[in-house]
């Protein structure tokens, strides 16, 4: 093939253009978070107590985190090889409502991704792993540790959810059934991934008479911002405070002196935050009801004594 000095550079720069065309239609996957160490228990150093950080029994810190890992039961950590593999063990004895063991970060303020863990059970039950944010739950999900001869290895894409444990800074294991012995081994951590916002109480419709007062309010999980919108009869657009609003940006929209002219409009609410994508509220609906007002006055009517009239 011939290709001349002056058609290169021009059917080269079509191809990069094609090139170019095609990468910016397929969208790009969200990243997964980075992780942040393994903590893998090699040796029994360090392994007595209730409280086992990282970096003990031969296993690395986590960097910029003290990672605990807490038998809540009366039994201490052991180093031991329940089965194929050696890993830090603990009983349990007490009611299934407890926690057995707790993986935290010592800093509530330090959050974490909760990738994935070694498990090996002796106790013949599933297990519960619920996330937890400053002491609110984030969710939970049932594991089945009785498969695979007792050992298994539960990760964000087998068993962990990763809407639940992508952003904690406390994870609970607790038993569904009694005396059971757990161990636990290669806890993969990871940079927190900010969880979306999400709406959680809706805007509800309104009926007021015209001039009076009202508000719309809305009540989202992990937002940090509001924009309030309104829908005239041609599409959404942003309120800005100023008269009749007040409150645009927050999670009450304040209506002071409503018109006959604003019954039938739609509010609705956008909560942006850390994480993406943003929440958008159900349309609550604006009803103005104007005063009665006489539209045909009536007419003088003069009438002979004892007649009828109207």
């Amino acid at each position: 093939m011939n290709l001349s000095m002056k058609g290169f550079p021009r059917k080269m720069t079509a191809a990069i253009l094609v090139l170019l065309m095609m990468l910016s239609y397929f969208p790009a996957y969200p990243a997964k978070a980075a992780s942040l160490g393994t903590v893998t228990f090699t040796s029994a150093a360090g392994i007595s107590g209730s409280t086992v950080t990282a970096g003990q029994g031969g296993s690395t810190a986590i960097p910029g985190m003290t990672l605990q890992i807490i038998s809540d039961d009366e039994y201490q950590w052991t180093y031991e090889k329940p089965y194929s593999r050696f890993a830090i063990a603990a009983g349990y004895a007490d009611s299934l409502s407890a926690s057995l063991m707790t993986i935290k970060s010592s800093n509530p303020a330090t959050n974490f991704d909760f990738q994935s863990f070694y498990v090996a059970d002796s106790g013949g039950g599933p297990i519960t792993v619920t996330g937890y944010d400053n002491g609110i739950s984030t969710g939970s999900v049932n594991l089945d540790t009785t498969q695979n001869d007792y050992e298994n290895t539960f990760s964000q894409s087998n068993g962990l959810t990763a809407s639940i444990f992508q952003n904690v800074d406390e994870i609970r294991i607790t038993p569904q059934n009694g005396d059971m012995w757990i161990a636990l081994n290669d806890i993969q951590i990871g940079t927190p991934i900010p969880v979306a916002p999400s709406i959680t109480a809706q805007p509800v419709n309104s009926t007021i008479a015209a001039g009076g007062n009202t508000t719309f309010s809305v009540s989202a999980a992990n937002a940090t911002g509001y924009q309030w919108q309104v829908d005239q009869g041609a599409g959404f657009t942003s309120i800005s405070n100023g008269a009749p609003y007040s409150g645009a940006t927050t999670a009450t929209l304040t209506i002071t002196g409503a018109t006959a002219g604003m019954n039938g409009y739609l509010y609705r609410v956008v909560a942006t935050g850390a994480g993406n994508p943003a929440a958008v509220s159900n349309n609550a609906v604006l009803t103005v009801n104007s005063p009665p007002s006489i539209t045909s006055q009536p007419s003088s009517s003069t009438i002979a004594a004892g007649a009828n009239t109207t």
